[in-house]
């Protein structure tokens, strides 16, 4: 037997051959995971809610607190826009496209937050257009305004030569290079631009309002949480809820003024999925129901600024039942495959076999078949086939209706049904099991198998877990009389073919493209010594 461990910290993949990996245990707080409310940092960003026209840009000021209120380092920055056509981002700096509706999204140090973004059909009158990478400005934060030529609606210069004014210089100051520096508060101030293009005389004028130097930030805007029933609808209440977020108002001068704010109301748009509630000292109370997205908006009563929170309630798993259903999935309900899953305690196997979530083929070459319709249980005396009505626990089998539905002349075969959700182990561990035997059949020209992995397929992330003890099932010296179980229609494969049963290695994951994997940990035992087993020209499977 082999040992093979792995620690993978951040993962992105994309790959189109097998992947065979071991994967993270995470020793620091990352913060994020279900429950976690009440974290030992949390990110501010200046605008959690925020609409553009379409060429518009904005800054997204990034900070990274702790819970005492001090402001820390950020060393490990990155965003990424859910919906790339409606909007970019290049260092901090959103882009707006095209008309719609999507999240931004910031991580930093391990910590997720997210901005609602909104972006508007412009409609630019021929002429000057006045740009700024703000919404209103903050008094003593200087910004750049910028000026731009349209005509018919379309960006075609961008002059040298601007004459900047502003409407009143006690409010603010501008300089000859169009830098906007804000002294007092006012509802709005008026700026000018005019130039000299193609012979033309053009100006603009923009109205924006200059605010005190403060902005509002959450001390948890990504908060995911665990639905109150489990994957085979059994009651859960652990990680259904997170106390304890508060609204924070931050000074922009100086970074380490930050106070509670203690008037806030909160509503919910999806109140199906989560509900939330917030106390008369502003703290804020969320309530994950049934699996989805809902997004919290809190308003600050004394000045009505909103801010958005991103909550995802995660279908809950418990028991190795809720695993093992989950594993049918691919069988019996594939839409499973394309949601979000988190753990809410330790599952420990004890030696059963862990069934696998998600089915890869090989370019159309090998299909999940026969192996399906049992699988082997290690004895004293070797491998035992175990019958599909005795999968799973507590009455969790695959019955014979269940197999029929999806039986072809190739056995089962749903070829190609990757996971595409997010599976969070929410910190704990799947332990002491053995990998699925995902035997490959040569019979002939055709071969037919799945991978011997935890989760065939992925096109999605698995993060916050790890894996402990997992072995591989190896039939090395199967007995003959396990071939009998294993047996085909014999109308299909005559007794004069060759047959080869081999293995194709164990894994956490069989395959993965485009896939994220982060905070992973795998310990995997296997054997390199068993590749094949052949029983000649005189069965037949």
């Amino acid at each position: 037997m082999k040992k093979l461990t792995v620690i993978l910290l951040t993962l992105c993949l994309t790959l189109t051959s097998a992947f065979t990996f071991t994967a993270c245990k995470d020793d620091g707080g990352s913060g994020g995971n279900p429950g976690d409310s009440e974290t030992a940092y949390y990110l501010a960003l200046n605008e959690y809610d925020l609409t553009l026209d379409i060429g518009d840009t904005f800054e997204l000021d990034v900070k990274k607190y702790d819970k005492d209120g001090v402001e820390q380092t950020i060393t490990d920055l990155s965003y990424n826009v859910e919906a790339v056509s409606v909007a970019s981002i290049e260092n901090g700096v959103i882009t707006a496209k095209e008309a719609g509706k999507t999240y931004v999204n910031v991580t930093a140090d391990g910590i997720d937050v997210a901005c609602f973004l909104t972006v508007r059909s412009a409609g630019y009158l021929d002429g000057l257009t006045i740009r700024l990478t703000a919404q209103e400005l903050y008094a003593g934060i200087p910004v750049q305004a910028y000026a731009y030529v349209y005509e018919n609606n379309v960006l075609t210069a961008e002059p040298e030569q601007i004459s900047w004014s502003v409407g009143d210089g006690e409010k603010a100051t501008v300089s000859d290079s169009g830098l906007i520096t804000p002294v007092a508060t006012t509802e709005a101030l008026t700026i000018t631009a005019s130039c000299t293009h193609n012979g033309k005389t053009l100006t603009a004028e923009k109205q924006i309002a200059i605010v005190e130097p403060y902005y509002y930030a959450i001390s948890n805007n990504m908060v995911k949480l665990a639905s109150n029933v489990t994957v085979t609808g059994e009651e859960n209440t652990a990680y259904t809820k997170a106390d304890g977020i508060t609204l924070k108002k931050i000074n922009v001068l100086n970074a380490s003024d930050v106070s509670t704010v203690t008037g806030v109301s909160v509503s919910s748009n999806d109140k199906t999925v989560a509900t939330a509630e917030a106390t008369e000292q502003g703290v804020i109370s969320v309530n994950g129901l049934n699996s989805g997205d809902a997004a919290l908006t809190v308003t600050a009563t004394e000045t009505g600024k909103q801010v958005a929170v991103k909550v995802i309630v995660y279908n809950a798993i418990a028991q190795v039942a809720d695993m093992d259903a989950l594993g049918f999935a691919s069988l019996l309900n594939p839409i499973m495959l394309s949601k979000n899953y988190t753990l809410v305690n330790d599952i420990d196997y004890a030696g059963g076999v862990i069934i696998p979530i998600a089915t890869v083929n090989d370019n159309g070459k090998r299909v999940p078949g026969n192996q399906w319709k049992y699988w082997l249980n290690k004895t004293a005396t070797g491998y035992a086939a175990v019958s599909r009505e005795d999968f799973g626990k507590e009455g969790q089998g695959l019955i014979d209706a269940d197999f029929n539905t999806f039986r072809n002349e190739k056995g089962i075969n749903p070829t190609n049904l990757p996971f595409t959700g997010t599976f969070d182990g929410n910190g704990y561990s799947i332990k002491n099991g053995q990998i699925f035997y995902g035997a490959m059949l040569n019979a002939d020209t055709e071969a037919y198998s799945m991978y011997s992995s935890i989760i065939g397929y992925l096109k999605g992330t698995l993060e916050n877990i790890s894996f402990e003890n997992i072995t591989q099932q190896n039939p090395s010296g199967l007995p003959a009389d396990v071939t009998e179980p294993l047996k085909m229609e014999e109308n299909k494969y005559q007794a004069n073919n060759p047959v080869t049963y081999q293995t194709r290695g164990a894994a956490i994951i069989g395959e993965a493209v485009n896939a994220t994997i982060r905070n992973v940990y795998a310990d995997v035992n296997y054997s390199l010594a068993f590749t094949t087993t052949n029983y000649g020209d005189d069965k037949s499977v």
